[in-house]
């Protein structure tokens, strides 16, 4: 019985068009750090003021090309806001898709580089911790499907405390991190291919921004700040342009896919892009350095991404500035 019940209210999941009520597709665009929070410093610049800059170019771009399109950013001037708060707006505004800035480092190496993109997944150290996490900010975020008027009919009259309820909230949040997984993929091929860029790979982590998010959800890490080259690039308008569009062209390509289905359940179509980069297992992830290739044949080095000491620490929390457009 339970087996039955809980095919017809995936069907139903599955075929219900996410606009049917008109909303428009809502974007969360975060840009990292802020206020006295600096993030990773660098030679000349600091992380806070290259998330903002790179945030507000990419969200001005989508404002201009998709007014369809709702945009929300988490800041808009240097003002430290905490991560549960980024992620309670991106909640609360029942966003469709949450993109967080940030700019990478690593401590010591002046040779680390490459564009990365991070989605939830298992911790070095937390194991599935995070993931279950999720799945309690799914139910609470998405109860409210219980509370509309026709839920008897539309999901078979589901119990909230029933163990289909569990099963559809969970499937919820595994249709989430597959659609963020789809985003990363995507993010990796356009931003490379328009900026030159060294593809440094789409990883998966416990993150506390992602974590606490209740929809498809990703990070970006858009160069190393530890690198003076990549620093300098990061800094010219040249590199501006060329990683907004890049980042626009995969939005743009994702919100193609999903905008025109529920925010979370989807079928695959037959105009999924092909040779995408393949996601990095967690146990791969292992920040390393190459050993210095012999000087005839040098070899572009690549470094893995920081383990941000701020992602998880409690810090005191400021006035909340949520701006929308």
């Amino acid at each position: 019985m339970i087996k039955r019940t809980v095919l017809a209210l995936l069907l139903a999941l599955l075929t219900i068009p996410m606009m049917a009520d008109g909303r428009r597709f809502t974007l969360v665009i975060d840009a990292g750090h802020g206020g006295h929070d600096f993030g990773a410093p660098g030679a000349v610049t600091n992380e806070k003021t290259l998330t903002l800059r790179y945030a507000l170019a990419f969200g001005r771009m989508v404002e201009e090309r998709c007014p369809d399109v709702r945009v929300i950013y988490t800041r808009k001037r240097d003002v430290f806001i905490k991560l549960i708060d980024r992620a309670e707006i991106a909640n609360r505004n029942k966003a469709d898709l949450f993109m967080s800035f940030h700019i990478n480092a690593v401590e010591g190496s002046r040779s680390a580089r490459g564009f990365q993109t991070w989605t939830l997944g298992r911790g070095a150290s937390t194991g599935n911790k995070g993931i279950m996490e999720n799945l309690d900010v799914a139910k609470r975020e998405n109860s409210v499907i219980l509370m509309e008027k026709d839920y008897k009919q539309v999901y078979k009259g589901i119990d909230q405390n029933s163990a289909e309820s569990d099963i559809m909230f969970e499937f919820i949040a595994d249709k989430n991190r597959e659609r963020s997984v789809e985003l990363a993929k995507l993010m990796q091929r356009e931003v490379c291919r328009a900026t030159g860029r060294i593809n440094a790979g789409a990883h998966q982590n416990n993150l506390a921004v992602l974590r606490l998010s209740s929809m498809p959800s990703c990070l970006l890490e858009l160069g190393f700040i530890s690198t003076p080259d990549e620093e300098r690039f990061l800094n010219s308008d040249a590199a501006l342009t060329l990683y907004t569009q890049g980042i626009f062209n995969a939005f743009l390509q994702y919100k193609m896919r999903f905008a025109d289905k529920i925010t979370v359940p989807y079928k695959a179509d037959d105009n999924t892009p092909r040779a995408l980069p393949q996601i990095v297992p967690d146990e791969y992830r292992k920040q390393q350095l190459a050993a210095q290739a012999p000087a005839a044949t040098p070899q572009p080095q690549t470094a893995m991404t920081r383990q941000a000491a701020t992602v998880d620490a409690q810090r005191q929390a400021a006035p909340l500035d949520t701006a929308q457009a």
